[in-house]
């Protein structure tokens, strides 16, 4: 295979046409003319043909040299245009930007905040994801993801913790009239139980309590991979739920939920910034990990 044409070759071969003289190329391109001489002579060896016409006063072009200066002139303009055009997304925030946010903490804790992103990077566009599944970022081709309770394996993604989710467990005041409340941990399983399918714990609630950690198995009357529905049961008096902070506070505050088994606490979960591993961090997604790490001023 052909090895491709550098563009600094083609620079110094336009430079000899244009000076017509290896020496004043040489001094324009601070080269010592040996050395621009060389180059030359192997940009020749390389295209198979003579380009330049040389005698001791100046330098003309062949005819094959012709042909290959004029193409030499459109490949660096094409070159120079397509620097240009790529020069605004190294000197601040531009281009498309894609995140993947969960369904009720994007729409509710980072949509809000998503405007005044916009005011200040005026040259970004966003394409948002909500979904509370986990997706591929390389795959699926995201800049950057927000997750909550979960934590990236291997090395090929970077995280960044933004906030603590702090989680509780919750039910309505009719169904605890109607079933009671539990105690200790070992009394769910005689409860009816909503669970969040995609907690990173599976299908076990884990509780901090007195004695440490507690662990218990799930078989909910709800599962489902939507918070949302979860949050309707438990207020509709359908079971208990455990459900973040910022979903149940509002409710909690109004009395249509109360906590239950309060001296067991589910665990707080992080909320994390998750993007490829790369040497460079695209600045668009450098600009919203230090955006929205502010916001939330972890």
């Amino acid at each position: 295979m052909e090895r491709p044409l550098a563009s600094e070759s083609l620079a110094e071969f336009v430079m000899v046409v244009r000076k017509t003289s290896y020496v004043a190329a040489a001094r324009a391109l601070a080269l010592h003319p040996s050395v621009l001489s060389r180059r030359i002579k192997a940009l020749e060896t390389e295209v198979g043909v003579r380009l330049l016409n040389r005698d001791t006063r100046n330098v003309t072009l062949t005819e094959a040299g012709t042909v290959f200066f004029e193409h030499a002139i459109d490949v660096l303009s094409r070159l120079d245009d397509a620097r240009a055009a790529v020069s605004r997304y190294a000197e601040q925030p531009a281009g498309m930007l894609r995140l993947a946010l969960p369904n009720i903490f994007g729409q509710t804790q980072v949509a809000p905040r998503l405007p005044a992103f916009m005011r200040t990077y005026p040259h970004l566009r966003l394409d948002l994801h909500f979904s509370d599944h986990v997706v591929d970022l390389v795959s699926d081709r995201f800049d950057a993801a927000v997750r909550i309770g979960a934590s990236e394996s291997g090395g090929d993604y970077r995280i960044k913790k933004i906030a603590e989710n702090d989680r509780f467990l919750v039910a309505s005041p009719s169904y605890v009239e109607a079933h009671g409340s539990p105690i200790h941990p070992d009394e769910l399983q005689s409860h009816r139980m909503l669970h969040f399918s995609t907690l990173v714990h599976g299908a076990r609630w884990r509780f901090s309590g007195p004695n440490g950690s507690v662990d218990v198995s799930v078989d909910p009357v709800l599962n489902s991979d939507n918070v949302a529905a979860l949050h309707h049961a438990a207020l509709a008096g359908q079971g208990i739920a455990i459900l973040a902070g910022f979903v149940a506070g509002p409710d909690i505050e109004a009395g249509r939920l109360v906590p239950v088994m309060e001296e067991y606490k589910p665990a707080p979960s992080t909320v994390s910034v998750i993007y490829p591993r790369a040497p460079i961090v695209p600045r668009k997604v450098r600009a919203f990990i230090d955006f929205i790490s502010a916001e939330f001023s972890v």
